[in-house]
């Protein structure tokens, strides 16, 4: 029988989602230290050697996507994180803040030093999710 790799899930349940004390004792906003003495696009090639993927439903390469949006030139940029839970059936996106906020939060806060300067952060969750 195949192994089943956990990557998304594999902190749920490990800590309190209510505490960061608790995330940092399982290792989390470890990553974070470490991109913030990184630049952004060596953060951007390093998501993609680690094969991080989009959740959009193409697997698109997120570092890749990370660093397409770093070389836009703008006076303001916006990170969106699209918790819509736009397809039928589906709550991997209620799952994963209910299970593990940090790391969403995480991930966000790393983004946001790959495109300095990001002016606005939000997060769309559908009404009907919360």
């Amino acid at each position: 029988m195949a192994k089943t790799v956990k990557y998304i899930t594999k902190d749920f349940g490990t800590y309190d989602v209510n505490s960061i004390d608790s995330y940092e004792k399982i290792g989390g906003f470890a990553a974070l230290r470490r991109a913030t003495n990184m630049d952004g696009y060596d953060i951007a090639k390093l998501i993609s050697l680690c094969k991080v993927k989009g959740r959009g439903g193409a697997a698109y390469d997120m570092g890749k996507k990370w660093s397409q949006a770093k070389d836009i030139s703008a006076p303001k940029k916006v990170v969106v994180c699209n918790a819509d839970e736009g397809e039928p059936c589906t709550f991997k996106d209620r799952t994963i803040i209910q299970n593990d906020p940090f790391r969403l939060i995480e991930g966000i806060i790393m983004l946001v030093i790959v495109l300095m300067p990001t002016m606005d952060i939000s997060i769309f969750v559908k009404s009907t999710s919360t």
